[in-house]
């Protein structure tokens, strides 16, 4: 019961967040698809089906400005 309850608070939460929240277990298979990403999902016409869905995948570019790191020196 109480892990029922603690997976209807992740979940009410999650859903709060206005972004596009799928999780995936290890074989790659939704768990949860957030409310806000459903729409979304449907609008593109993408299956729920998550090897269908990231076979549509292309061009991921991970943009970054790297940080300045400096020594700092003890004396």
């Amino acid at each position: 019961m109480e892990q029922e309850n603690w997976m209807q608070v992740n979940n009410f939460i999650l859903d709060s967040i206005p972004e596009n929240v799928m999780i995936l277990d290890f074989a790659g298979e939704a768990r949860f698809t957030s409310e806000y990403c459903k729409p979304f999902m449907e609008r593109y016409n993408f299956s729920v089906n998550t090897r269908d869905f990231f076979k549509k995948v292309k061009d991921l570019q991970q943009q970054y400005e790297p940080e300045n790191i400096r020594a700092s020196t003890v004396t």
